[in-house]
């Protein structure tokens, strides 16, 4: 009897992988075997069956698994060339900035090369108001200054 389970078992580990898509019958098997087993008295020969019989499902479970894991790899291994030549597309179109040559330039344009760019980087992170806010601020000190004259000669600049 032990040995026509253990050569079931044996012949349900071997078919399995090759059937593994029709492994939900072999599932179903086993899981009603398992809850007749669990109802039966507990005998040192249904313990036996019970774990030889958990020990199938759990190695259907790994099987399932595998059979995930490897069709993956195999799509994988199918999609490599299109994302190959996908990514060496984006690097080949990948332009970095292009700077202007600068050694043929004089000291005076190259300083005001710099604040030129000093100036469009502090606006951009929004260190320099835009011209219509510094329009309304000096606007502004204007009419304070107006409301409220001091003895000193006031400078506007913003």
């Amino acid at each position: 009897m032990r040995f026509l389970l253990f050569l079931r078992l044996f012949l349900l580990f071997i078919c399995a992988p090759i059937f593994a898509e029709e492994s939900t019958p072999y599932k179903q098997i086993i899981a009603t075997k398992i809850n007749q087993l669990e109802l039966q008295q507990k005998t040192p020969e249904t313990v036996k069956q019970l774990a030889a019989y958990q020990a199938a499902q759990n190695q259907l479970e790994k099987i399932k698994d595998f059979n995930q894991a490897t069709r993956r790899y195999e799509e994988l291994t199918e999609t490599y060339p299109e994302q190959k030549s996908a990514i060496k597309e984006q690097i080949d179109n990948f332009s970095a900035t292009e700077f202007p040559e600068f050694s043929d330039w004089g000291h005076d344009q190259l300083t005001l090369e710099i604040a030129g760019q000093d100036t469009k980087n502090l606006s951009q992170k929004g260190f320099i108001p835009n011209n219509e806010a510094t329009s309304k601020m000096q606007h502004g000190l204007v009419v304070f200054y107006f409301l409220f004259p001091t003895n000193e000669q006031p400078t506007i600049t913003v």
